[in-house]
C-alpha cells in the first residue's frame, strides 16, 4: 500500500498515532478520495469497571476498558466495521494519588498505540482482499 487517507475526530491522540505509525512504514497520508483506501477513526472511549474495594469503601481496582471504532473502505469502495476493544487492569492507591494518575496516563497511551497496531493489522487484511 502506497497511499491511504486517514480521518479522524480533531484533536484525536490516537488519530495522530495512526498517521505517524503509517509514516514511518512509508505509507502516505492523504485527504480521502475515490480510488484510495481510507481509514475512518471515530471517537474512542475509556470505561472503567470496580473490581474491588478497599475496607475503607475507596476503589483498589478497576478494569479499564478501551473502545476504538474503526471502519476501513478499500479503494474500490467496500467497506467494513469493527470495534477494537482493549482491557486492563488497574490497581488504585488514594495515598499516591499524583504517582497514580501519571501511571493511568501511560496505561491509556500504551492502550491507545496497542489500538493502532490492531488497527494495521485488520487494514492489512482488508486491502489484501480488494
Amino acid at each position: 500500500m502506497e497511499e491511504i487517507a486517514v480521518s479522524a475526530p480533531e484533536r484525536s491522540e490516537v488519530g495522530e498515532i495512526l498517521i505517524q505509525a503509517l509514516s514511518q512504514r512509508g505509507v502516505e497520508v492523504t485527504q480521502p478520495q475515490d480510488g484510495i483506501p481510507s481509514i475512518i477513526i471515530e471517537q474512542d472511549t475509556l470505561d472503567r469497571r470496580i473490581l474491588s474495594l478497599l475496607p475503607s469503601g475507596q476503589v483498589a481496582e478497576y478494569e479499564l476498558i478501551y473502545t476504538l471504532p474503526v471502519t476501513f473502505v478499500t479503494a474500490s469502495g467496500k467497506e467494513a466495521k469493527q470495534t477494537i476493544q482493549l482491557t486492563r487492569d488497574y490497581q488504585d492507591n488514594p495515598n499516591f494519588a499524583l504517582a497514580k494518575m501519571r501511571e493511568l496516563e501511560l496505561v491509556v497511551e500504551e492502550m491507545r498505540q496497542e489500538s493502532v497496531s490492531r488497527a494495521l493489522i485488520l487494514l492489512n487484511q482488508y486491502v489484501r482482499q480488494d
